[in-house]
């Protein structure tokens, strides 16, 4: 746990210094890298995609969110519920109305009506804060998406991939046991994966 912590850390302060020219041309970057490189089974032939609505130290991902809806995708975003201390996704329009959580992440208002199953996701676009070769992802901490994708006792089985700076990649670490492996992760500079699982 401390290895984590301190790689947090340190990705963390990293990210704060990164210039804002520079996230820009990363995050057009990454989501050029997402929408030509994707395999054609991942992306072309999917219809139900859940992303993250990006914090200030996040690669930005509301051009690759905007894309996909022109695309004619159903996208979903996270949202904390309070109950379960697990994440439901919720369907997301550019009409949707954004308010704040108690992370001060931004995160879908909705109707019961807009939720969607996990297991109906077919592909899950993930935030992280460091990851390493063999698709290891260090998250905020709070645990949120390794909770939320396990269903009945077994890990969902859509695709997840993680998108981040090449900044975020560290060396590889030791992860908890109930950590769950990004099946990819995209950077501004390349597709990284498939890890083995």
């Amino acid at each position: 746990m401390q290895q984590k912590k301190s790689i947090r850390t340190q990705i963390k302060q990293t990210l704060k210094n990164l210039p804002s020219t520079e996230r820009q041309f990363a995050s057009k970057q990454m989501t050029d890298l997402v929408l030509s490189k994707t395999p054609k089974k991942l992306l072309n032939e999917v219809l139900h995609i859940a992303v993250f609505w990006p914090t200030i130290l996040e690669i930005n991902t509301t051009e690759l969110i905007n894309k996909l809806l022109i695309n004619n995708k159903f996208c979903y975003l996270p949202v904390i519920n309070q109950k379960t201390n697990k994440l439901d996704f919720v369907k997301y329009t550019n009409k949707t109305k954004l308010i704040e959580n108690k992370f001060g992440i931004l995160e879908p208002e909705f109707t019961i009506d807009q939720k969607i199953n996990i297991n109906q996701l077919d592909l899950i676009f993930m935030p992280l804060v460091a990851f390493d070769k063999l698709g290891h992802r260090i998250g905020s901490g709070s645990g949120l998406y390794d909770r939320s994708l396990i269903s009945d006792g077994q890990k969902i089985s859509c695709k997840l991939i993680g998108l981040a700076y090449s900044c975020q990649q560290v060396p590889n670490f030791t992860p908890n046991d109930w950590d769950i492996n990004l099946d990819f992760v995209v950077t501004e500079r390349e597709w990284l994966g498939p890890f083995k699982k």
